[in-house]
Formats: structure tokens, sequence, C-alpha cells
């Protein structure tokens, strides 16, 4: 602990206290998509993960999905990897018949309460951007798919 004297020569110690204004930030930044053919191409999904204000071991602690969602279901195309240095899941597709893609991210042990994703932009999305949310998140919050986690 650094110590501090005053004037008087009075010893004190100092402690430094950092505040926060919420306890985790966990957030997609962005996403990406890159197609020629449309049945294949890649995806980056940018994350923001802190906790108290200092970043979480994403690699570890989080699992990046690329999902596709269709009219009334939602196929899991791959599990991302992340990339620590750009701060981004990565993942590539083929063979797709390819709806509304989307990054999706849990924290594990925690999939219930720590979820976020990100639908790819309305201009490559082939479904109503608001039915495709609301498919994803009846998908997300599915016991079977969180179990698939664990």
């Amino acid at each position: 602990t650094p110590v501090w004297s005053n004037s008087s020569g009075t010893t004190r110690r100092l402690i430094a206290v950092q505040c926060f204004s919420s306890e985790w930030e966990f957030e997609f930044t962005h996403m990406q998509t890159k197609s020629k053919t449309g049945d294949r191409g890649k995806a980056r999904g940018g994350l923001t993960a802190h906790k108290y204000g200092v970043e979480i071991n994403v690699k570890k602690e989080v699992t990046g999905m690329l999902v596709n969602i269709k009219e009334n279901d939602v196929e899991l195309v791959q599990y991302m990897k992340y990339k620590k240095k750009k701060g981004t899941f990565v993942s590539s597709f083929r063979d797709l018949d390819h709806s509304c893609l989307a990054c999706v991210a849990v924290i594990n042990g925690a999939e219930d309460q720590f979820h976020i994703y990100m639908l790819e932009d309305e201009s490559t999305c082939k479904l109503d951007p608001a039915a495709a949310e609301k498919t994803l998140k009846a998908f997300i919050i599915t016991p079977a798919v969180m179990a698939t986690l664990r």
C-alpha cells in the first residue's frame, strides 16, 4: 500500500477506490457478414465484456454461436471462435439456406441470465427484423439450448 506523509510528519496509508456505474458490460458492438454466393461466407461479431470494469477472459468464460433464424425456428450454424487481438467472435458458413444470421454470446454457467445477441444488418436479413428477434429470444431461453452449452 502506498504511504503518504503530510507536512506535520503524520504518515497515512492511501487506498485507491474505483466505482462503476454497472456491474457488467456485456454487449456486441457490431456484426458483419460477408458472402459472395449467399450460401457460404464469414461472420464476425465484436464483443465487449467487463465485470466491475475489468475485462473478463472471453475465450474461457463466454460461448459464442452463429445462428440462422428461420420463420419459426433457429438453427445453430456453428460455435464461433474468439480472436482476442480484435475482440471479435468469428465463424464461417457454407451450404446454408440463409434467412437471417445472428451472433449469440452467453456467459458460461450463467446462460439463462447473461446472454446477448446481434442480428445481421436489415439489408441482408431476409426476415422482418422484429419477427426474427422474437424467434431468436424464444430460442435463447429454451432449456434444451442452454443444456447443450453446459
